[in-house]
């Protein structure tokens, strides 16, 4: 999307590196200490500093610095979190924001997570039969993982019908049996969720076994599905440190487990993690509450995220993240950086939301905002895109072909809008400060 506003302004595109993301950390291990110059204002205030001091190499005159000329802020998922939050404590840094995706108000216990992928998955395939499957699956596995009296025969029985070949504890199954969920939020890939939803519908036929009795079609197609193609590529993202169980980085019991006691830029997950945990932005994905459809197990709780901090993130010293011990809560940053109910009136913002993003819930688009989604209003631009997921708008139709993937005409309503609109916005700033557009 940046490449289309360049071209249409005639712009330069600057990427910024985040602080201790990337090669250019300050320091070689990443500990409760190191990490505390890792928070929202430093990170904010990075773009801000950019923007005003920046010297580019074809700029002698030092001409287009943000108070010089128009600069426009485009980020999607976290990045376009992190430009609300420059937008409402540095305002008028930058004259005009494009927000995709932006969670602005958080919380602890997301369920509305999985719901959204839910009700995307009934859009796309044009009826109910995968997640009444879903949910039969979750009923059959919380049977046991949340029964009053605990069978651990049973138990592993139904561990192993799933495939799960190494020990594993209770939550961590449950969470492995989400995993191919959280392909939903990349780009394109609600495809691997809607082909196992093929899959499960019309599967396999019952079966019955010795120790869990009449297993229903729905669970025996799942757990096919989810041995045959998800189980081995659960933790190879990971897969430089080679453990031979295909799960084992889900086991959050361990605490020799590489994923925590790994401290350096080769844990992909370290930094952002400690961003859920200091600021804390939360949101922890969870099972929908009773009474609600639910695609994942009820076993996955805000407690089952939030314990990690600890594993990753143990004191040092008197350092710890911001949340230990409930010093900083989601409702603590809602306060502080506004929320939902920030000030808007003198803000040039698109605000661009997928239909089926499953961040749709703590962005501005969400139906739970007081008042409702977010509406269009002066140069406040909010965008809902049909049938559009995770930040969507972040990639053009050239792109997507590029990867194969189709491109969604909705999208590329909103971004031909969205250029429409910053080119109006910085034919106004190239007269309020007599500069050239970047």
């Amino acid at each position: 999307m940046t490449g289309l506003y360049a071209q249409a302004l005639g712009a330069a595109v600057v990427v910024v590196e985040h602080r201790y993301f990337g090669g250019s950390s300050p320091y070689e291990g990443f500990d409760a200490k190191t990490l505390q110059y890792l928070t929202m204002e430093q990170a904010a205030s990075d773009m801000v500093n950019f923007a005003q001091n920046v010297r580019f190499p074809f700029d002698a005159a030092r001409s287009s610095v943000a108070s010089k000329t128009p600069w426009i802020y485009f980020g999607s998922s976290y990045a376009g979190t992190l430009g609300s939050w420059i937008e409402h404590f540095h305002p008028g840094v930058f004259y005009g924001y494009h927000l995709s995706s932006a969670s602005v108000e958080v919380n602890t216990e997301n369920w509305y997570y999985y719901d959204t992928i839910r009700q995307g998955i009934d859009a796309f395939r044009g009826n109910k039969k995968c997640t009444q499957a879903l949910g039969e699956v979750v009923e059959f596995v919380d049977r046991y993982l949340l029964a009053e009296e605990r069978d651990e025969d049973k138990v592993d029985a139904l561990k192993k019908f799933f495939g799960a070949s190494f020990p594993i504890e209770d939550d961590d199954f449950a969470y492995a049996l989400a995993t191919p969920f959280r392909y939903w939020q990349e780009t394109g890939g609600y495809r691997a969720v809607l082909d196992m939803c093929d899959a499960i519908v019309g599967g396999f036929d019952t079966v019955d076994d010795p120790d869990l009795g009449k297993i229903p079609t729905s669970v025996v197609s799942f757990a096919a599905y989810f041995r045959m193609n998800f189980r081995d590529d659960t933790c190879t993202y990971l897969n430089t440190w080679g453990q031979d169980d295909p799960l084992w980085c889900l086991n959050t019991h361990d605490m020799t487990n590489p994923f925590f006691i790994s401290r350096t830029l080769g844990n992909p997950w370290r930094t952002w993690y400690w961003f859920l945990c200091n600021e804390p932005l939360a949101s922890w994905a969870t099972g929908a509450p009773p009474g609600q459809p639910s695609i994942v197990s009820r076993k996955i709780v805000a407690s089952y995220w939030q314990r990690q901090c600890e594993m990753h993130f143990p004191p040092v010293g008197d350092k710890t993240y911001g949340s230990s011990g409930g010093r900083r809560t989601p409702a603590s940053l809602n306060q502080e950086t506004g929320g939902w109910l920030r000030r808007l009136d003198e803000a040039r913002v698109i605000w661009t939301t997928g239909e089926f993003d499953p961040w749709r819930a703590t962005s501005m688009a969400s139906e739970n905002r007081p008042g409702g989604p977010l509406q269009s209003s002066g140069n406040v631009y909010a965008f809902v895109i049909k049938n559009a997921a995770h930040a969507d708008d972040a990639f053009t139709p050239r792109a997507l072909g590029n990867l194969g993937l189709t491109v969604n005409p909705e999208v590329v309503k909103v971004q031909e809008r969205a250029i429409e609109i910053v080119k109006q916005w910085v034919a106004q700033g190239l007269v309020e400060k007599g500069s050239r557009a970047v």
